[in-house]
């Protein structure tokens, strides 16, 4: 079975956890994912420089400085910055999620495969994973409920059918 490593940069943990589950659901019975997160900027841009990651997901908007910078969060400028050496390093297929539909442009300018904005429709982000991984839509069969249940199948299976007649055993 096929190995994907997923690179997650995110602070939020609510969204990690959606998006994780969205790359399983598209993987699954695929290949196996194995997901390192990360909430802060400088690990993410060691991390993605690594060429280690199959496919990098990253929510621009949420991710945290290092311990000790004047402010917690990081510039949208400094995200672009760090994405676009990571797109020229290694051509790891990117997804980043955006805040407002406004930086869009500046997120896809840095070399990103596809920017969602929020709302996020899961089912656009599956399908552009399942694109980038080049992995098949997995469809299922609807199997045909069993209407009568258990009980109902126990007692219609002990009835005796109405035009069956007794049979007479002569020996």
């Amino acid at each position: 079975m096929r190995k994907v490593n997923l690179l997650l940069g995110n602070a939020e943990r609510r969204t990690s956890n959606l998006l994780e589950a969205a790359v399983l659901d598209v993987c699954y019975d695929q290949a196996a994912v194995e997901c390192v997160r990360t909430s802060r900027l400088e690990q993410f841009q060691r991390l993605g420089c690594s060429g280690a990651f199959d496919l990098i997901i990253v929510a621009a908007e949420n991710l945290e400085n290092e311990p000790g910078r004047r402010t917690p969060w990081v510039e949208l400028s400094d995200v672009a910055e760090v994405l676009h050496r990571i797109k020229s390093g290694c051509g790891t297929p990117l997804l980043v999620l955006a805040n407002s539909p406004e930086n869009e442009m500046v997120l896809l300018e840095t070399g990103a495969d596809a920017v969602f904005s929020r709302p996020l429709v899961i089912d656009n982000v599956k399908a552009e994973v399942r694109r980038l991984l080049d992995l098949k839509e997995i469809i299922e069969e609807a199997v045909a409920p069993n209407r009568l249940g258990f009980w109902g199948g126990l007692v219609r299976g002990l009835q005796r059918p109405r035009n069956a007649r007794p049979e007479l055993v002569t020996d």
